[in-house]
């Protein structure tokens, strides 16, 4: 019988429902049975199985005695769940550092979302207090004090440049699956795309799409009709590609995207890309298969706040819906709100003198972002790093690399892209390494002063 990370849950008759969890990441953990513990007699009954497999759930009493496992609408890992005094269930928080928060009201079975945390965090605790308020304290959110090992490990691909399945060959971009810790990879040298499972440590990829000239970013999306689908932008074929799963070919999305390099997927299946030699970037609308120009000027390159320069990654803010882009061009990351006609800098500026200083980036490729604190991370591909920059701030934060050009377990070569997995770890493209590195969150402080929330 595994121990790990056991919740308990005492019921009326004072039997305790026990839900075990292995160690092991994988969601068909989830089918191990229930188990009831007798204090009185000290035994372990197993009585039946849930109908959904999952893993690092939480389960709670309800008012009729019954245990219910969290099951939200949107599904969420780490996140704190309690029964309030009107019999509702409170879950706030969770994997990815949310900071919303819902209600289940088991007469109805209905999910509502209700109110928002100040501060987002995950693996927190909840407390009703006696005024009836709800007390939400401690865990872990993505903070500017988080830190991560300054040495690298090898995830995919071998540091040389080759075809055969552990191999990359100038990787240009990356996205990561957190629901299923997976890893893909936009492998630029071999003309395919690559997915890696986390899961498992031999560090073989699956090609998931293949003869593409050219792959530079990807973005993958899982809630699609077809899902998961892998959008694709391809540089030198001039155009995007959606890839459908167990598709043989990919399917063209718009028109010409010229020397095509970012790509950002927003909630209605439009497509953002960049075209690095027409200095804009470009928007699909998947309703009406027209295409307009949302950030940048047709064919003109620039340093005013109008302006583009050679566009490259592309973060699209679900929340807000911002559209922050790498103006490498620029040496700046810039936020376009919806319908603007000019963007806003939100790290580096338009110097393009690549001094080594922690001012200035020097050909950013990549670019992603904590959308509750709005942190900027970016790939600050030319001075070999990656970046942090808080919302506001004039200076940004070296927190991986910086210490030249090179192959050690500290250094990049070119990084041109970065992300992050549901725990905070990094995740850096380093191109001509031939490699993606990650580097593990070492420090991630809690959240001070604690949440306070009214639900009654």
């Amino acid at each position: 019988m595994l121990q790990d990370k056991i919740k308990c849950n005492i019921a009326p008759s004072q039997t305790i429902y026990r839900i075990s969890h292995s160690k092991s990441r994988t969601i068909q953990d989830g089918l191990i049975p229930f188990e009831l513990y007798d204090p009185l007699s000290g035994n372990c009954t197993v009585t039946g199985s849930m109908n959904n497999a999952r893993y690092r759930h939480t389960a709670v009493v309800l008012k009729n005695g019954q245990a219910s496992v969290d099951n939200m609408k949107d599904g969420r890992m780490f996140a704190a769940v309690i029964v309030l005094p009107n019999g509702k269930v409170l879950i706030t928080g969770g994997e990815g550092f949310l900071s919303s928060a819902g209600l289940y009201d088991p007469t109805t079975g209905i999910w509502t979302l209700t109110g928002t945390m100040n501060t987002a965090r995950m693996s927190h605790t909840s407390t009703v207090l006696q005024n009836g308020n709800v007390l939400v304290a401690g865990g872990f959110t993505a903070t500017n004090s988080a830190e991560w090992d300054p040495n690298g490990k090898t995830v995919a691909g071998t540091g040389i440049s080759g075809a055969g399945a552990t191999d990359l060959s100038m990787p240009k971009g990356i996205f990561m699956l957190t629901r299923t810790n997976t890893l893909y990879v936009a492998d630029f040298g071999n003309q395919r795309v690559q997915m890696f499972s986390l899961n498992t440590p031999h560090g073989s990829g699956t090609t998931v799409a293949f003869d593409i000239n050219s792959p530079s970013k990807i973005y993958v999306d899982e809630d699609d009709d077809d899902g998961p689908s892998i959008y694709v932008s391809v540089f030198i074929g001039n155009r995007v590609e959606k890839w459908t799963k167990g598709a043989l070919k990919g399917i063209q999305l718009g028109d010409e995207c010229r020397s095509c390099f970012g790509i950002a997927v927003d909630e209605e299946k439009n497509v953002y890309m960049s075209e690095s030699d027409r200095h804009r970037v470009i928007k699909w609308l998947r309703k009406t298969n027209l295409t307009e120009v949302v950030a940048g000027q047709t064919d003109e390159r620039g340093n005013g706040n109008e302006y583009l320069s050679s566009p490259d990654g592309l973060y699209f803010d679900r929340t807000t819906d911002d559209l922050y882009v790498a103006d490498s061009g620029n040496a700046r990351i810039q936020k376009w709100k919806k319908n603007a006609f000019s963007g806003v800098e939100v790290a580096g500026s338009n110097w393009t003198d690549w001094a080594h200083d922690t001012e200035t980036l020097a050909s950013p490729n990549g670019v992603w972002v904590d959308e509750q604190t709005k942190i900027v991370y970016i790939s600050d591909t030319s001075h070999h790093r990656i970046m942090r920059w808080m919302p506001g701030a004039l200076v940004g934060v070296v927190i991986a690399g910086g210490n030249g050009e090179g192959n050690a377990s500290n250094q990049f070569n070119t990084p041109t892209d970065l992300t992050f997995d549901r725990e905070g770890n990094l995740y850096v493209c380093d191109n001509w390494n031939h490699r993606i590195q990650m580097f593990s969150i070492i420090e991630n402080k809690p959240c001070h002063p604690s949440s306070i929330g009214n639900h009654h």
